[in-house]
């Protein structure tokens, strides 16, 4: 919208620019992600920039104002500090996933390397519509290939792509929203196999917490491929809500599919084992539609390896 108010036709002025500022978000901000392409120009600028704070020879004004803003700047801390402060584009204060690092998460794998792959999805229209391409190797470690993460998407694009994707990679289910009914109906519909998955938020969090830690194998048991912009932004942007143990219900998409998918593989300890290369044809005790839930414990995917 703003962008067609410099379009130059007006012919008010001969280089029409547009302007704007912000305070450094994640790492993965879409801002800075179009300034690496060259889309947008990133000025980086400090506090001493300020005109109303230093004189022009670099000096801070002496003033009663001056001295107390920049003590509000000094006495900040962790991520508010490095952001508000040294502008600096860090992950969010009060981070779920403070643990989460960029040089150690956001890596590239090789395809081959892993033995199965699933979808991850969270319906959406409003809000983006997700699906995450995921790997899991032999030591059950999870990777994410691919993302999709978009609004204003009618669902029966959102299956297409996922159709497309599920046949491309393979995959063995899709992890979806148990809520989502009608998006789980229109999957199985066109041959991928969703599952529902809730599970308690918290304990969802925690479950992908443990994989984030860094094993003693100097290897994480999640990492997310570095074209996945929008996974990695969340990972560094979903915090907590101020003195409670709930999490802010923003910058969640990536991250809610995530533990759908974690619910929909995690299945009750008496069920028995399934021959994996008979998914789409084995219907496990209580599961008259043969959409219930799986026991991978043969592909190092059991209770064990998801918690």
């Amino acid at each position: 919208m703003l962008a067609t108010r410099c379009s130059g036709r007006a012919s008010v002025i001969k280089t029409p620019q547009l302007f704007g500022d912000c305070n450094p978000g994640g790492s993965k901000h879409w801002i800075r992600e179009r300034a690496k392409l060259g889309k947008i120009r990133l000025l980086v600028t400090s506090d001493k920039d300020n005109p109303t704070l230093y004189n022009a020879d670099g000096t801070m004004i002496d003033s009663p104002d001056v001295r107390r803003r920049m003590a509000v700047l000094d006495n900040m801390t962790g991520v508010r500090r490095l952001r508000l402060k040294e502008g600096i584009w860090a992950t969010a204060e009060g981070a779920v996933y403070e643990m989460f690092n960029a040089a150690v998460h956001v890596q590239t794998r090789d395809q081959k390397e892993f033995k199965q792959f699933f979808l991850a999805m969270d319906e959406g229209f409003t809000n983006p519509a997700v699906i995450l391409v995921i790997g899991a190797d032999s030591d059950g470690r999870w990777h994410c290939f691919r993302e999709y993460y978009k609004t204003n998407i009618i669902p029966e694009n959102v299956v297409a792509e996922a159709k497309k994707w599920y046949q491309e990679f393979r995959c063995t289910m899709a992890g979806v929203d148990e809520s989502a009914a009608g998006l789980i109906a229109s999957l199985n519909s066109v041959g991928v196999r969703a599952v529902g998955g809730k599970g308690r938020v918290l304990d969802g969090i925690q479950v992908i917490q443990n994989r984030l830690k860094v094993q003693g194998d100097g290897r994480p048991r999640y990492t997310v491929d570095p074209s996945c912009e929008n996974h990695i932004n969340e990972f560094e942007s979903y915090i907590w809500k101020p003195e409670k143990d709930v999490p802010e219900k923003e910058f969640d998409h990536t991250l809610d599919a995530i533990r759908y998918l974690h619910d929909a593989l995690h299945m009750p300890e008496d069920l028995p084992p399934v021959d994996p290369s008979r998914l789409t044809e084995t219907k496990l005790p209580g599961d008259e539609l043969g959409l219930g839930r799986f026991n991978f414990d043969e592909l190092g995917l059991g209770n064990d390896n998801l918690d």
